[in-house]
């Protein structure tokens, strides 16, 4: 019999050690491990790779989880939630909550290993029958040589935006740089997950990393600004300064550093809170950039695309689906005007 696989995250001592103590001797259920916290549950969760993952439903509400939850999305991997208080009156079952875009059913630290079980086998049917939207853009074609570079900002939501656009990118895809706003701590946690995704190298923006064909340098929770710097090739700057619209690093500096590369870059603004990006992708348009947005429906907070659409930023505005075949279309080399021998 398969035992099932299970890291509980909670930061009570008392709930990890509730929950772990109902299910430590039933031979169903194989205990990986436990995390205090978002980044020891996401580091446990990436090298051990459980069926579920039990969490406090305290820390699935907080801005960090999304990247867990983008996580276990790419390993195919269920979350339920631990429910720290439950009513009187309901002492020993639950009833569905919303998580995510789906009702799931939740722990609690009173529940035997038996409900525990039926609880697990319950999340395990959901995710078996929920599509998780996890679609590659069709795919561009095309070898030659990729002169333009891509810039991308993301804020809330940006972590699913992100695996589902960069596991479009091929190996040779434009040289391209990302800011994602995100929590300290998570940034090399995220490098990972978006490389197990794509076919493109992703890695940590650092100071002086050339940006190469194939490359995808990604700053999130970085404490510096990314900025691009020309050259043969261009490279990545990582730059202490005061926030620009809120954050460091910010997705408005970003795109201003790709000014001097105008108009040989492609810029696109990505679901978030706030405004960061709009006033940046603005200037690259105007500087004769192709510009995309994502569109409303597909975004998780539809702020900053939305601001950047608003003041004219967003040349063309799209599902997430269709955002990275439109940036390698633009990135194609232009045919060569037809002669006409007369």
């Amino acid at each position: 019999m398969h035992r099932l696989r299970i890291v509980i995250v909670s930061a009570s001592p008392v709930v990890r050690a509730r929950v772990s103590r109902a299910i430590a001797d039933d031979p169903r259920f194989n205990l990986l491990g436990l995390a205090g916290d978002l980044s020891q549950g996401f580091m446990l969760s990436e090298s051990q790779e459980p069926d579920i993952a039990l969490i406090s439903d305290s820390l699935t509400n907080i801005r960090e989880f999304e990247g867990m939850r983008s996580l276990f999305y790419a390993l195919g991997m269920r979350y339920l939630r631990i429910v720290d208080r439950v009513p009187d009156h309901d002492s020993t079952r639950q009833v569905p909550l919303k998580g995510g875009n789906y009702s799931e059913p939740v722990i609690h630290p009173q529940m035997s290993a038996d409900d525990i079980w039926d609880d697990s086998q319950l999340g395990l049917q959901i995710l078996r029958n929920d599509h998780f939207r996890r679609v590659a853009a069709a795919e561009v074609g095309g070898q030659g040589r990729r002169q333009k570079i891509v810039v991308i900002g993301a804020s809330t939501g940006g972590i699913d935006g992100l695996l589902t656009l960069l596991s479009a990118f091929p190996a040779n895809c434009p040289p391209t740089a990302i800011v994602q706003h995100t929590g300290r701590g998570f940034g090399e946690s995220l490098v990972r997950l978006l490389a197990r995704r794509s076919s493109a190298e992703v890695v940590a923006a650092r100071d002086g990393v050339p940006m190469l064909p194939g490359r995808v340098c990604l700053a999130a929770g970085t404490g510096a600004h990314l900025t691009i710097q020309k050259g043969e090739p261009n490279h990545c700057r990582l730059q202490p300064g005061p926030a620009e619209s809120g954050h460091v690093p910010s997705v408005n500096t970003l795109f201003r550093s790709a000014l001097a590369l105008a108009p040989n870059v492609v810029g696109a603004l990505l679901t978030g809170m706030g405004q960061d990006g709009a006033e940046g992708l603005l200037e690259l348009r105007r500087a004769g950039c192709s510009t995309f947005g994502q569109d409303e429906a597909t975004s998780t907070v539809y702020g900053m695309p939305k601001v950047a659409w608003s003041i004219g930023a967003v040349q063309t505005q799209l599902p997430i689906d269709q955002i990275a075949g439109a940036i390698l279309k633009a990135c194609e080399p232009a045919s060569p005007a037809r002669t006409v021998n007369s």
